[in-house]
């Protein structure tokens, strides 16, 4: 077995502690070093490693991170970012899960051993220990890092330490799963760690990692902030307006629907698919389980959920999911959309009983000629009613308009890890 890539690691750590600030417009040159060094190992130990490795090769494996902020990465590079990951999530799952802990010279076995752990959250190592094993830890970091020793089964936190140096041995006093909890105490923070334990035990069960949905108040439990989504209406409002030549005989060629906003509501998402034709689509209906689906790709990245004051926002959650459900747009079907905030002008401008004059409208929300399309509308405080007016301006055809729209509002959420012994 060769382990010529072994100065790649060395890189790797270097082009870690290269800091550069980015905005997500552009990936950042630390984090496109960082992807090429990671990439190489990566290759290079499956060219290197048979379907049996060793226990240096799996070694090496273990010590092969990656670690970068997705708000540093171009939209467009994230998915070769996030195929890389699952990658190296796969091998390690293939050839480190169910494998033989390692054990280091002198008896102790390893439970972690990384040379620059970059810290932007805790993160916890969970072991199996018996009563009278030794475990030793030592952690070094420019900034103060704080570890705890946690007795998961009896779900108590046992011992505490921080500094910019921590090391200590304990002698565990009851078998149990215990967790060694790492914490930075700034937003980014590189850390050397070793953890590893002695005993007189020749095997100690494997410990298995999973979350489940947990509440305010759980043991370890971390709050997320996600998003709320709710449809307005039961189905889809379907609007068939007349060309002006036949509303001049039947029909109509303006039309108001008056769209509810439920309580804490944020922003009311729409989409709106105009058509030449009465046809109904297959996506019909769908937006807001397409919602759904496009939140759960797109919320990894820890994106804002709108775009900053000011800015263009084109990296935001909610312009990417709505860009990800657009309905399909015809060239040749268009109308007016106007968004009124007064019940009494929309049925002004509906009935066409006063001019323009006498109506107002939000300028800034409403499109003219506009195709099918998603948007967004921002509710004023305590709004609760918004009036949306759809009007025809083709002189001898038809439009049709299938109107789809879905609250939303931030919520947290909580997750609680949960740790098993594997009985394989």
């Amino acid at each position: 077995m060769k382990y010529g890539y072994r100065p790649a690691l060395g890189a790797l750590f270097f082009l870690a502690l290269v800091a550069c600030k980015g905005t997500g417009s552009v990936t950042t040159e630390r984090d496109r070093l960082l992807y090429e060094a990671v990439e190489d190992q990566i290759n290079a130990w499956e060219e290197s490693t048979s379907e049996q490795p060793t226990q240096a090769a799996l070694s090496e494996l273990r010590q092969i991170t990656l670690e970068y902020d997705s708000t540093n990465i171009a939209e467009a590079d994230r998915p070769k970012f996030k195929a890389l990951e699952e990658r190296l999530q796969g091998l390690k799952a293939r050839y480190l899960d169910g494998a033989a802990p390692e054990v280091h010279s002198g008896g102790a076995t390893s439970i972690a051993s990384v040379r620059e752990l970059l810290l932007t959250q805790p993160t916890r190592y969970p072991v199996y220990l018996y009563a009278g094993d030794t475990l030793s830890l030592k952690a070094q970091s420019e900034e103060v890092v704080q570890l705890s020793l946690i007795n998961y089964d009896k779900r108590q936190t046992m011992h505490h330490w921080s500094g910019r140096t921590v090391e200590q041995s304990i002698i565990i006093p009851h078998k149990a799963i215990y967790l060694v909890e790492v914490s930075p105490t700034a937003s980014r923070q590189y850390t050397g760690l070793q953890l590893s334990y002695r005993s007189m035990q020749h095997s100690h069960p494997r410990v298995k990692q999973a979350k489940k949905v947990g509440k305010k108040g759980d043991f370890l439990a971390s709050s997320e902030e996600s998003l709320k989504t709710k449809s307005v209406f039961e189905e889809p409002r379907k609007i068939t307006l007349r060309g002006q030549l036949k509303a001049a005989f039947s029909g109509h060629y303006r039309s108001i629907i008056t769209v509810a906003v439920p309580p804490k509501t944020q922003a009311l998402l729409y989409s709106l698919r105009i058509s030449s034709n009465e046809r109904t689509e297959s996506s019909d209906g769908t937006f807001p389980e397409r919602l759904q689906t496009s939140y759960s790709k797109h919320k990894v990245f820890g994106l804002t959920l709108y775009e900053r004051e000011g800015g263009r926002g084109r990296n935001s959650l909610v312009n990417l999911i709505l860009g990800d459900t657009r309905p399909p747009r015809e060239e040749n079907a268009y109308c007016n959309f106007y968004v009124f905030k007064s019940r009494s002008d929309a049925k002004r401008w509906q009935d066409g009983t006063a001019g323009g004059a006498n109506f107002s409208y939000d300028v800034d929300q409403s499109q003219q000629g506009t195709q099918s399309c998603n948007g967004r509308l921002i509710p004023a405080k305590g709004q609760s009613n918004v009036y949306l007016g759809f009007e025809n301006e083709r002189f001898r055809y038809d439009t049709y308009i299938w109107l789809e729209v879905v609250s939303l509002s931030e919520t947290t959420s909580y997750t609680t890890p949960t740790y098993s012994i594997n009985k394989r």
